[in-house]
């Protein structure tokens, strides 16, 4: 369960991170965005997408090998 709940913040966090880009650029017309203490320019949001997909890809491999092991006791039973 743990491992579900991880994709979902990461998936929740990328996706949320994608619309603040997406209105900073065409509402506000800014060329940086900040999220706490950090300010991230627009152009090197690929930085930060690439650390979170790389994270997904992380969890999802851990995931799916939490399922098998869980799948093969399953059928030991």
């Amino acid at each position: 369960m743990a491992g579900t709940r991880n994709a979902e913040r990461i998936l929740a966090t990328g996706g949320l991170l994608a619309v603040a880009v997406v209105l900073t650029r065409l509402l506000a017309g800014g060329q940086s965005l900040q999220v706490a203490a950090v300010s991230v320019p627009v152009d090197r949001m690929w930085l930060v997408f690439t650390a979170l997909t790389a994270a997904h890809v992380f969890t999802a491999g851990f995931l799916a090998l939490q399922i098998e092991e869980y799948l093969t006791a399953m059928g030991s039973t």
